[in-house]
């Protein structure tokens, strides 16, 4: 899940191609063109499963893990909502402090999970990315 590798190249709205380096809101000297910078994540297939749903799932629901198993990501949600139930279990059924260490992990791991749903940085489990558009 690292990031995408970023290309030098900065191109211009009308396709010309800009000299690499220069800033992202840099305007052309003619016509005042708005410049862009383009990455390799930009250009790949996204995700068929909505961005919104992913949050809100993820969001609300997100020490379950039900997230994964709607982005298809079904070992990920799994091991997901292994950790909640071992938590539980060994909290309340075994009365071990112990069960509090699974649960913060777990509750740890779908906050980290929701800022890269965020910041559009996680992919579904075919690889794809999860876009807002």
């Amino acid at each position: 899940m690292s990031g995408a590798p970023r290309f030098n190249l900065i191109y211009a709205a009308k396709s010309q191609k800009v000299a690499p380096g220069r800033a992202s809101d840099t305007r052309a000297a003619k016509g005042k063109t708005t410049v862009f910078e383009m990455t390799a994540f930009d250009n790949e297939e996204r995700s068929p499963k909505s961005y919104g749903t992913a949050i809100i799932l993820c969001g609300i629901f997100g020490v379950v893990g039900i997230h994964h198993f709607y982005l298809e990501d079904y070992l990920h949600g799994a091991v997901d909502l292994g950790l909640l139930i071992l938590g539980l279990y060994l909290l309340y059924g075994l009365g071990s402090p112990m069960g509090l260490l699974f649960l913060l992990v777990d509750i740890l791991h779908s906050m980290v999970i929701f800022y890269l749903l965020i910041v559009e940085k996680w992919r579904d489990g075919q690889g794809r990315p999860i876009r807002l558009s």
